[in-house]
């Protein structure tokens, strides 16, 4: 199995009173399948999962899985950063049916690249399924080393790096230098990218689901025609893409304020502590989401 083209990430829907909302949840999911990801991410930055207990997890997790059985994959996400619990983590979301395992490197307290490189390795060890390392150094308050991607490398046989890097173009050229053609890059950052690491050997862009199918278009038009023939659409999306381009709170804010506008979620809200965008700032996204469902969604 490869991973490729488009898997956004689902944002975790809550009531008004701060619970999840499950059914939005599936809705989310509905979402992903008809507008054509070829799988979905769940607890990435974009769901808040720093906001969620365990219980939480599991539960949208074992909902996920009966939902897109035999239509999309689910890729997982383990965030914790004690080594320990991260395998139990990772145990978990494998045995009950997940297609993939994102692994978020552990940050707190600056643990050194050799300390991350063992963390991953360890928690890697004995998976049966593909594993991506999230590679996001704004998130994770600093750069890994060539020396951390050559140890994993080396170690891990069918990865995939997540990369949030900036510039990322260059730095998909060095990764796969550096680690050879077996790894796989999925590229983030709301997939504003998208085009450069498709030219560099990117496999698949991880934005977010609001507005899906731009992504999803732009993609079968650089598979079918190329560079040429995605990049009209491209500039038309490009934009909107940079509009949202905030810190992560503020991000998952924007794409919830479409999904309430596209009566996908029941509620807009995210959990506190947040960065919710002021009047204007959402004004001016349902401006821009207008015109590009005009051109996308007619």
């Amino acid at each position: 199995m490869k991973l490729e083209g488009i898997l956004p990430v689902i944002p975790t829907p809550f009531k008004t009173e701060g619970q999840i909302d499950i059914e939005s949840f599936k809705r989310l999911l509905d979402l992903a399948i008809h507008e054509g990801a070829s799988g979905v991410c769940l607890f990435a930055a974009g769901a808040e999962f720093y906001k969620l207990s365990w219980e939480e997890k599991t539960e949208l997790f074992e909902i996920a899985i009966n939902h897109c059985k035999d239509r999309i994959l689910v890729v997982a996400t383990v965030s914790n950063h004690g080594t320990y619990h991260a395998i139990q983590e990772r145990e978990y979301y494998e045995k009950r049916g997940a297609d993939a395992i994102n692994l978020m490197p552990p940050s707190f307290a600056a643990p050194s690249g050799t300390m991350i490189a063992s963390h991953v390795i360890d928690v890697a060890k004995d998976a049966v399924v593909p594993l991506i390392i999230q590679y996001a150094p704004a998130l994770l308050g600093f750069d890994l080393d060539r020396e951390f991607f050559e140890k994993v490398g080396k170690s891990i046989n069918d990865i995939y790096i997540k990369l949030e890097a900036d510039p990322v173009g260059p730095v998909i050229t060095s990764l796969i230098k550096t680690m050879g053609n077996d790894v796989k890059i999925i590229t983030g950052n709301g997939g504003i990218n998208m085009l450069e690491s498709f030219q560099r050997g990117s496999c698949a862009v991880m934005p977010g689901v609001a507005t899906l199918l731009p992504y999803v278009k732009i993609y079968e038009k650089f598979k079918s025609i190329g560079y040429e023939g995605a990049i009209d659409l491209y500039n038309k999306f490009l934009p909107h893409m940079q509009f949202i381009q905030r810190d992560i709170e503020c991000f998952v804010a924007m794409e919830k304020i479409i999904l309430y506008k596209r009566g996908i979620i029941d509620n807009p809200m995210c959990r506190k502590p947040y960065n919710y965008p002021d009047e204007l700032t959402k004004e001016i996204l349902l401006q821009s989401y207008k015109e590009i469902k005009k051109i996308f969604y007619s």
